[in-house]
């Protein structure tokens, strides 16, 4: 009875031991799962993988020839939306299916298949929402002779800066060229065919801004003098407006990666700009000044999400944050209606059925005379005129630094060939101030103290660096 028993006893102790190990591999592995749900997106793989071995190829032949101004490349990253529902399911599709043919047929297409011995355009993109809508984006793309579409991840939802984030991560690999540049496009008007808000035609709208973003003059910029980061266009697309910040409107642009490896990732940007509306809270309702406020929006008139740029509209104030953006764009007409198919009030209405993209670096037009929305006309046209509040407005020239500092650490250059101090009221002065003060130009002109940004990537990086 007694041997009896000590046997079974040692087989509880072995059944106990192998529990043990079960159960602490059990949670290794939960462990290890809850790490990688909490881990930013990465990069596809193949997508990666393509691109770097076609970068490798295009440089290891040019080492053999004479030396000459980089040819650009071009990676298009697109960001593609398919309701959950089926009944819109037909209706994404067949937005996508256009998009895509207008990939194929363009400049950035030709660009490729013309500078890099018959390469592709390769096609980076994300889908969100329906989780098969894979199969049928590959197989339209496998009917495309000039594209290469690669699918890096599925997500169940989400909003753009799930792809964003991979091109930023692109651009900040250090294997990829300073000259390439990146294309961001995403399938605009998948659910309605209008949006919100959007009185004109989305098709119209998607297929003007995707024409502009992979523009022979937005990838290979006429005014490039061999990739002088500081005069050459680093961020084009249809109509770029800097009010209420540098920014495109509809969210379709290239940029050279030079530039875009500068910029905070598209998470970070989001949490770090909520820091700035704080700051900008402080000094608007600070009694330091007789009118009680250090810091007003009288240009612009915007407190919400899109006009401060939070929440989703984070997404599209995110690429022209960094002080050392060079913007050009393609619209030669003061609104971006005309793009839309709108019958907005327009001085070139008589013209529209000539119109045609013009490139032309910022500032294009006075800035009263370039409104984000023709309805903030008056508005910024009264700001401008105040002459002892423009100072003080967050959309002018003074928020723009409140941003670059508290972002980044970094003020845009004060040569001849910076466009900023051109473009908003008392540049002159701002430009002197910049050159005397520094990182301390806020505090001296506002007689108050600006907390610069923390410790993380972006911060104090000087435009210069690569």
């Amino acid at each position: 009875m007694l041997r009896g028993s000590s046997s079974k006893g040692q087989n509880d102790n072995k059944t106990c031991a192998k529990g043990k190990v079960a159960f602490l591999l059990a949670l290794a592995l939960l462990a290890l799962v809850l790490v990688l749900v909490n881990v930013k997106p990465k990069l596809g793989l193949l997508c990666d993988r393509q691109t770097k071995e076609l970068f490798r190829d295009i440089t290891t032949a040019s080492q053999h020839e004479e030396p000459a101004p980089a040819l650009p490349l071009v990676v298009t990253f697109y960001n593609v939306f398919v309701p959950p529902e089926e009944e819109h399911h037909e209706h994404a599709y067949g937005i996508i299916e256009d998009q895509l043919g207008q990939l194929e047929a363009s400049d950035a297409a030709l660009i490729m298949h013309n500078n890099t011995n018959n390469q592709t355009l390769m096609v980076c993109y994300n889908t969100i929402g329906f989780p098969r809508a894979v199969e049928r984006i590959q197989e339209h793309c496998a009917s495309q002779s000039k594209l290469t579409c690669v699918h890096m991840k599925h997500y169940p939802e989400g909003f753009e800066e799930v792809t964003l984030q991979e091109l930023h991560q692109f651009c900040r690999d250090p294997t990829t060229p300073p000259h390439a540049r990146v294309v961001y496009a995403h399938n605009k008007g998948s659910f309605h065919k209008k949006n919100a808000g959007v009185v004109g035609d989305q098709d119209s709208w998607r297929r003007s801004l995707t024409q502009a973003a992979t523009h022979r003059d937005c990838l290979q910029p006429p005014n490039n003098h061999h990739n002088d980061h500081n005069t050459t266009c680093n961020f084009c697309a249809l109509h770029i407006s800097v009010i209420p910040s540098v920014q495109q409107h509809g969210n379709m642009w290239s940029a050279q990666c030079g530039y875009v490896r500068h910029l905070l990732s598209p998470y970070d940007y989001r949490d770090r700009n909520v820091d700035v509306q704080k700051q900008f809270w402080v000094l608007r309702d600070g009694k330091v000044r007789p009118s009680g406020q250090l810091m007003n929006v009288n240009s612009f008139g915007a407190y919400g999400p899109w006009g401060f740029g939070q929440q989703r509209f984070s997404n599209e104030h995110w690429v022209g944050s960094h002080p050392s953006v060079v913007p050009c764009d393609l619209n030669p007409l003061r609104y971006y209606t005309y793009w839309q198919q709108q019958n907005d009030d327009l001085e070139e209405a008589e013209n529209k059925t000539t119109t045609r993209m013009e490139f032309h670096m910022l500032p294009r037009r006075p800035l009263q005379d370039r409104p984000c929305k023709p309805g903030t006309v008056d508005k910024v046209a009264a700001s401008i005129n105040k002459t002892d509040e423009r100072l003080y407005d967050y959309f002018f020239m003074g928020g723009m630094l409140l941003r670059w500092l508290m972002l980044y650490q970094a003020l845009p250059e004060t040569t001849e060939a910076s466009w900023v101090f051109d473009t908003f009221p008392d540049g002159a002065f701002w430009k002197q101030a910049v050159e005397k003060h520094g990182l301390q130009v806020l505090n001296v002109v506002y007689n108050t103290t600006i907390p610069l940004c923390k410790n993380y990537h972006g911060c104090g990086h000087a435009v210069s660096d690569p």
